[in-house]
C-alpha cells in the first residue's frame, strides 16, 4: 500500500495502485479458499474410490471387473464385488439420485451398510432380497433426510449350482448374455428403490447360468450418455458392442465399453455418473 495523499497525478496513481492491491488480496483469499475446497474434494474422491473394489477378480470359474467415471469429482454411483465364501461371489451396482456431495454422502452410507450385510450374508441364507430388505430398513430414514433414494441391483452367484440369486430395487432389467444363443436375455424385476420406505420388502429371483454366460450391470449414466447431437448411447448400442466382443474377458469388456462411450460422447458434457460391472462364467 502506498501512503501518498495528494491531489495530483501521483496521488491518483497511488489511489489506483492501492485499489489494485486490495483487489489482488481479495482474489488471493478467494483462490486460497478455492484451493482448500478443491483439496477437500480430492480427498473425498480418494475416500470414495477406496469403497470400490481394488482390482478385477479372475478365477478358473468366473471373472468380474468394473469401471466408473463420476460426472463431477465425486458422484452418486456405487459398485462392489467380492467372494462371499469358497463357493459364492457377490457383485452389485447402486445409483443414488442426484450428483455431487449429497449423493456421495449417501453412497458412503450404502457402502458401509452393504459391506456389513455381506460380511453376514450367511445369516440371510445368501438371499439378496433378505439382505436388501435389512439394509433398506436401516438406512431409509437417513436417506429421507437427504431427500435421496437409490436404485440397486445385487447378485449372488453360487458356483456349484451355477445359480444366480438377484434383486432389483428400481434398477430395471437384469442383462444376461446367453452364450449358446449368442444373444441377451432380459429379466424384468422392478421393485421399489432403496430409501423410499423403511418397511419395503424385497423378493429375490433365481436364474441358472451356463459356461461363458455373462451378466452386465450398469447405471443409467451408460445408456443415457449422449453426444453433441443429443443422441443417447442406448441399450441397443450397449448390446451390439458386447456381442461384437463376446469372447472378451470381463476386464477387456470394461475397457472396450469405457473407450466406446468416450468415443460416442466426444466433446459432449458428461451429465451423469457412469458405472458398469461385468461378470462372466468361465467354467
Amino acid at each position: 500500500v502506498i501512503d501518498l495523499k495528494r491531489n495530483d497525478e501521483l496521488g491518483y496513481l497511488a489511489m489506483a495502485f492501492n485499489d489494485m492491491t486490495a483487489r489482488i488480496r481479495e482474489a488471493q483469499a478467494v483462490l486460497v479458499k478455492q484451493e482448500k475446497e478443491d483439496e477437500q474434494m480430492r480427498i473425498a474422491a480418494d475416500i470414495q474410490r477406496s469403497l470400490f473394489p481394488d482390482a478385477p477378480i479372475s478365477t478358473p470359474v468366473y471373472d468380474v471387473a468394473s469401471f466408473t467415471k463420476p460426472a463431477r469429482t465425486i458422484g452418486g454411483d456405487y459398485h462392489f464385488y467380492r467372494p462371499l465364501d469358497g463357493q459364492k461371489v457377490c457383485f452389485l451396482v447402486a445409483d443414488v439420485s442426484g450428483k455431487g456431495v449429497p449423493a456421495a454422502l449417501v453412497t458412503f452410507m450404502i457402502a458401509t451398510m452393504m459391506r456389513n450385510a455381506l460380511a453376514n450374508a450367511e445369516r440371510y441364507r445368501y438371499d439378496t432380497g433378505a439382505v436388501l430388505t435389512e439394509v433398506n430398513k436401516i438406512i431409509a430414514s437417513e436417506m429421507l433426510k437427504y431427500e435421496r433414494f437409490a436404485t440397486m441391483m445385487i447378485c449372488f452367484y453360487d458356483m456349484p449350482t451355477r445359480t444366480l440369486n438377484f434383486v432389483s430395487a428400481g434398477h430395471g432389467q437384469l442383462y444376461i448374455y446367453r452364450d449358446t444363443a449368442g444373444a441377451f436375455e432380459l429379466i424384468e424385476d422392478m421393485q421399489v428403490p432403496v430409501g423410499i420406505s423403511d418397511d419395503s420388502e424385497y423378493t429375490s429371483g433365481n436364474v441358472t447360468l451356463g459356461r461363458n454366460d455373462a451378466i452386465v450391470l450398469f447405471t443409467d449414466g451408460v445408456n443415457e450418455a449422449y453426444n453433441v447431437k443429443k443422441e443417447e448411447y442406448g441399450a441397443e448400442r450397449l448390446k451390439s458392442v458386447f456381442l461384437a466382443n463376446r469372447k472378451a474377458s470381463s476386464v477387456e469388456t470394461c475397457r472396450i465399453f469405457a473407450a466406446d462411450i468416450a468415443e460416442f460422447s466426444g466433446t459432449a458434457e458428461q451429465h451423469d455418473d457412469i458405472t458398469m460391472v461385468v461378470f462372466r462364467v468361465r467354467a
